[in-house]
């Protein structure tokens, strides 16, 4: 009689284990891209090791809620139920994730004892700075660029987006004054051809339209498919914002 493969059965129940763990994961990461607060709670309730899953872009469940999609931007991380229920929960946040939380003496510790940790990057290429421009960090923001992180990085997973953009997605005004007085290039280039300027008057962000020119940004850019500034702010209804760029035009 033909004893089984034990290999392969070790395999097989391998399999099944990674199956069965792979499924919480996923449907964490759907009930937070959903905004499903009920749903996130639970699914942590029943096994709190999912604060340290990791979902395809290798976000954990703290930097994917901090992201939640609102149109053609995104909720505030502070205006986002989900993102408070996840930070109540996380005790030992890491470095992304502290500055995310506001945890700002984490970083500066951290990255005072090895500095190389300036330039800790997720996988989509967000770096600490990114992150801390994001959520309005402007002292981590000095913090960071002090210690010598790349004012302009483009994160490869993100459209080529430089920290100056990522603060305009999330709508600080300071933090992105205080990028620009570092010298940041106001008029960096994602990957469809979009500046800091597009991105601004597309979200209807008036007083950063008006810093961004101040600081030299070009308002006759065109993206890759020939549109302005002034006509994504048109295409959204921000006529004041179009109205100025066509002035300058």
């Amino acid at each position: 009689m033909r004893r089984p493969h034990l290999l392969g059965l070790t395999a097989a129940v391998s399999l099944s284990a990674g199956l069965a763990q792979a499924e919480p994961q996923a449907e964490l990461f759907a009930a937070i891209r959903a905004g499903d607060a009920a749903g996130v709670e639970r699914l942590i309730g029943a096994d709190p090791a999912l604060l340290r899953a990791r979902d395809a872009s290798g976000a954990t469940p703290l930097v994917a809620a901090a992201f939640k999609r609102l149109g053609i931007g995104f909720q505030r991380p502070e205006d986002n139920p989900v993102f408070a229920l996840i930070a109540r929960r996380i005790s030992e946040p890491d470095l992304v994730e502290a500055c995310l939380l506001g945890r700002r003496a984490q970083v500066v510790s951290a990255i005072a004892a090895d500095p190389q940790l300036v330039k800790t990057a997720t996988p989509n290429g967000r770096t600490l700075l990114h992150y801390a421009a994001y959520v309005g960090d402007a002292a981590l923001v000095d913090a960071l660029a002090d210690r010598g992180a790349d004012l302009d990085a483009p994160a490869a997973g993100v459209f080529l987006s430089p920290p100056i953009v990522q603060a305009i997605l999330g709508g600080r005004m300071a933090t992105l004054e205080r990028l620009i007085a570092r010298g940041a290039n106001v008029n960096a280039r994602l990957d469809d051809g979009s500046t800091p300027l597009h991105e601004a008057a597309q979200l209807g962000e008036e007083a950063m339209v008006r810093a961004l020119i101040q600081a030299g940004a070009d308002p006759k850019a065109l993206r890759r498919d020939g549109r302005s500034p002034r006509d994504l702010a048109a295409a959204r209804g921000h006529a004041r914002i179009a109205e100025l760029l066509d002035g300058l035009g």
